[in-house]
């Protein structure tokens, strides 16, 4: 599609794909289908859900924007190759390992402004969230939180403002880097690192 489309409540079947330079407004509406925002398109998200039989990709310069306090819930793949600005509401991925499929491959940017939180709608280790580009937290002075399994293998977290929370045990890999000011803190399950060989035995954090 091209232009501005509004989306407010009701539900969109069938391939949604927007074309560089259009805006789609998703407003308590559900997904079906599969959705692409190409590079240089704009989807913003205020609520709803991607529901069974949905994905969604994110080319690269293109960009999804999380607003507004509305829980967003992804039941299908989710693949980032541009840029996702979360600044408000809960982000919760729906995998119960049968027939909702979501999961989120980050391979560009996520930006999480403020306090937020990325959970797992079902409280299952179905849900994840893989990390292969960058994690930043660049806004709120308080806590944002992770509470799901989150893969960092090759990708990059940076903590700008504020706490990022990991509620769920993890191996720590990747990198973590964090600003004057700021903090990363492990809080929950068991944590561990695998230092490359030649450097000291792996460290186990609890």
């Amino acid at each position: 599609m091209v232009g501005v489309l509004n989306a407010v409540n009701g539900g969109i079947n069938g391939v949604l794909d927007i074309a560089a330079n259009a805006v789609v407004n998703l407003n308590g509406t559900y997904v079906y289908g599969v959705t692409t925002v190409r590079s240089n398109a704009t989807l913003n998200w205020y609520g709803g859900r991607f529901a069974q039989d949905s994905s969604l990709l994110v080319q690269s310069n293109a960009l999804v924007n999380l607003l507004s306090t509305g829980e967003k819930d992804l039941g299908g793949p989710l693949s980032n190759y541009g840029r996702i600005v979360q600044s408000g509401g809960t982000f919760s991925i729906m995998n119960d390992g049968a027939t909702w499929t979501g999961t989120m491959v980050n391979l560009g940017i996520w930006e999480m402004q403020g306090d937020l939180t990325i959970n797992s709608y079902f409280g299952t280790d179905y849900a994840v969230f893989g990390n292969g580009g960058r994690f930043r937290k660049t806004a709120g002075t308080g806590t944002g939180v992770i509470s799901l399994p989150f893969y960092n293998t090759y990708g990059a977290v940076e903590v700008w403002s504020g706490t990022l929370r990991f509620d769920h045990g993890q191996q720590l890999d990747g990198l973590f880097t964090v600003e004057a000011g700021a903090a990363i803190a492990f809080n929950n399950g068991t944590f561990s690192y695998t230092p490359q060989a030649g450097s000291p035995a792996a460290a186990l954090i609890n």
